[in-house]
């Protein structure tokens, strides 16, 4: 098989679809044994969770394939290669293979990590939202981050561009991103993203744990009193999580309660809307210097959005870049077991 540079950055390999299988199983292997470890907590405080969860929400993902697909097809049709993307993807059987594999670690990694967020609280786990505060407070010399940045941009107009842009530009560049690094053509460089994305929200998740915390918007919501009418959709979405949060809470108290959407936890330290950002322009940047620029800076409005908006305090993004960082070098370190460096430096088409 003709080799594939892997980036723009000096590092081609060639491809080997059994070591890119092998890690990808590995990575599965890790979050089944998190899913278990989920499941004995939960069941130790008399949660039993839908072992059908993790299948589910693999089935998901393979939708996603489907949408990168699209995506890689206008290009290739634009650039007279559609023919070459469909003999190299949809019409390799071991390019199928490990793209069910890598969908399947998605969906696991779902489940674990919805599970845990929300299940945090279900444990009973106590807030530490004052603490962040205080450690906000304490590096922005005696000054809230959140309380500072919220002042600076008080202007309807630029508080509607971090209401919309926020939310929005996170879905987008999630399915985005991880739609088109399923559906590309080759082995490599997908297995390296997804087994970092898979450290990223892994660790994250872990975090939500240790460090449990709502966030600033529902820790001193009074701060954002005043900003909520020119924040409609962060205020309804914020709302609709507070109101899950608070049937956790009615169940943890023995109280009647409403349904729980495991899909709807809160968590703050870290952020991972920033460590994703940060995650995938380190990984975009290694083919395209200009679009991991690009997300770079989508990377700063993410970071400076995520306090404006009291979804997180500094310190949950700091702590998220610092996460994407990590899971990245970890990535390259491990990186050679399934592409194993070459000097050949044939293009991936």
């Amino acid at each position: 098989m003709a080799p594939e540079p892997f980036a723009s950055d000096g590092d081609p390999v060639v491809e080997r679809p059994d070591r890119c299988a092998i890690a990808v199983l590995a990575g599965i292997g890790f979050c089944a044994i998190e899913i278990v470890i989920l499941f004995v907590l939960m069941r130790r405080h008399g949660i039993e969770l839908l072992i059908s969860g993790p299948f589910v929400a693999s089935a998901g993902f393979f939708s996603f394939v489907l949408y990168g697909a699209v995506l890689h097809g206008v290009v290739a049709l634009f650039r007279k290669r559609a023919g070459l993307y469909w003999k190299r993807t949809f019409r390799n059987p071991r390019w199928l293979g490990v793209t069910a594999l890598l969908a399947i670690n998605l969906g696991m990694l779902s489940y674990f990590y919805q599970g845990l967020k929300t299940g945090t609280w279900l444990m009973g786990r106590s807030g530490v939202d004052s603490l962040l505060w205080a450690i906000d407070s304490f590096v922005f010399f005696g000054m809230s981050p959140n309380t500072f940045f919220l002042n600076l941009f008080d202007n309807p107009v630029l508080l509607g561009v971090f209401d919309l842009g926020y939310g929005m530009l996170f879905l987008f560049v999630l399915i985005l991103g991880i739609a088109s690094y399923l559906a590309m053509p080759g082995f490599a460089r997908r297995t390296s993203f997804i087994l970092a994305n898979t450290l990223l929200w892994s660790a994250g998740a872990w975090l939500y744990f240790a460090v449990p915390a709502m966030g600033p918007a529902y820790g001193f919501s009074d701060v954002w009193e005043e900003a909520r009418p020119g924040m409609p959709a962060t205020t309804y979405l914020q709302r609709r999580l507070i109101e899950n949060h608070l049937n956790v809470l009615a169940r943890n108290e023995g109280l009647s309660f409403g349904s729980i959407r495991f899909a709807e936890g809160l968590g703050a330290f870290p952020s991972l809307h920033v460590g994703f950002f940060a995650l995938l322009a380190l990984f975009v940047r290694r083919g395209s210097r200009r679009g991991g620029n690009w997300l770079f800076g989508a990377t700063a409005f993410m970071f400076l959005g995520s306090i404006i908006t009291g979804w997180h305090y500094m310190i949950d993004s700091v702590a998220g870049l610092i996460l994407a960082w990590l899971s990245y070098r970890v990535i390259r370190w491990l990186e050679p077991r399934w592409a194993p460096l070459t000097p050949a430096k044939d293009g991936p088409w």
